[in-house]
This record gives structure tokens, C-alpha cells and sequence, in this order.
């Protein structure tokens, strides 16, 4: 899943933003636990941190998982594990899009394609 992360530098407290993979640590019957893991990186991100912190410094980090980011498949699959969605004859796609926007709290567009894949 993909997810806003904070990385803070120890030593000067600078910080940056940036939208990368996390991953659920999480074990069976627990409540979810997201990381950050540098190996899930692109090239172009990790230039950016290097650029930003120096090299030597642009992997003694704290990170911090800020907000995930859902995608459409996530939604979906959470909706399935929850039982699915019973109504999708009685509805029109727009009802099931501001459903979809209302439960999930997410973007008009990626409740539409939850809404296609539903329908």
C-alpha cells in the first residue's frame, strides 16, 4: 500500500515528504502496523532524500507513516472482506461512487473505479 512518510534527520531535525510503498507488519488478529522500507524506494526517490539530506546522512532516519494511501484494488478488497457490496443492482454507478466516497474517504475518481469494479 502506498502511503505519505515523513523522514526527519536526527542530528538537524530537517524533514521531507514523499509518497512511497509501506508495508503491513502486522500479525494475525492485530491491529495493522505500516513501516517504511528504503528497499521499496525508486531510483529517482532516493536520488531525491540523497539530494536533500547528503549521502551520508539520507538513511540515518526516523520515519514516520503520515497517511495511507489507498488504491482502488485496496478498497475493493476491504469491501469483499467485509462482506461485499449487496445493493449494486438497486444503485446507479453514482450512487455507488458517493457511497464509496462517504465510508472510504477518498478522491471522486478513485471512487469511480471502485464503483466500475463493483458494478
Amino acid at each position: 500500500m502506498k502511503a505519505k512518510v515523513k523522514l526527519t534527520e536526527e542530528y538537524s531535525g530537517r524533514s521531507i515528504n514523499l509518497v512511497c510503498e509501506v508495508e503491513n507488519i502486522a500479525m494475525v488478529g492485530q491491529a495493522d502496523e505500516y513501516v517504511y522500507r528504503p528497499e521499496y524506494l525508486s531510483d529517482s526517490q532516493r536520488k531525491k532524500i540523497e539530494n536533500y539530506f547528503g549521502k551520508e546522512q539520507a538513511y540515518h532516519t526516523k520515519a514516520e507513516v503520515i497517511k495511507l494511501i489507498p488504491t482502488a484494488d485496496d478498497i475493493y478488497h476491504q469491501i469483499q472482506e467485509e462482506g461485499g457490496f449487496n445493493n449494486w443492482r438497486n444503485w446507479s454507478a453514482s450512487e455507488v461512487t458517493e457511497w464509496v466516497m462517504a465510508n472510504y474517504n477518498c478522491s471522486k475518481g478513485l471512487a469511480e473505479k471502485v464503483a466500475y469494479m463493483i458494478k
